[in-house]
């Protein structure tokens, strides 16, 4: 059980309680800072920290070429939709 008062979240899982309360209650919360200078962005995941990282600031691409044309996307996954949408229109 969480604990918090009015939180009527359940879960017997030590582990998965910590989470909780870190994610919904922000109780021993690990930030994530952006290091980047003028940047005040912070996230609840390392992960959703390099996404930004990457997306706003160009730290770590690696870029993802089309092979039908000047394209060139920051993730395999945004490259893969252009194709499937180019592919459509023609």
């Amino acid at each position: 059980m969480c604990g918090i008062d009015g939180c009527e979240h359940k879960n017997g899982d030590t582990t998965k309680i910590k989470v909780h309360k870190a994610s919904k209650h922000r109780i021993n919360m690990v930030w994530f800072s952006c290091s980047e200078d003028n940047c005040d962005y912070k996230a609840k995941h390392k992960y959703t920290s390099k996404r930004h990282k990457l997306n706003f600031h160009d730290i770590g691409v690696v870029w993802h070429h089309c092979d039908s044309c000047e394209y060139k996307a920051k993730e395999a996954c945004t490259l893969k939709k252009h194709k499937k949408h180019k592919t459509r229109i023609k």
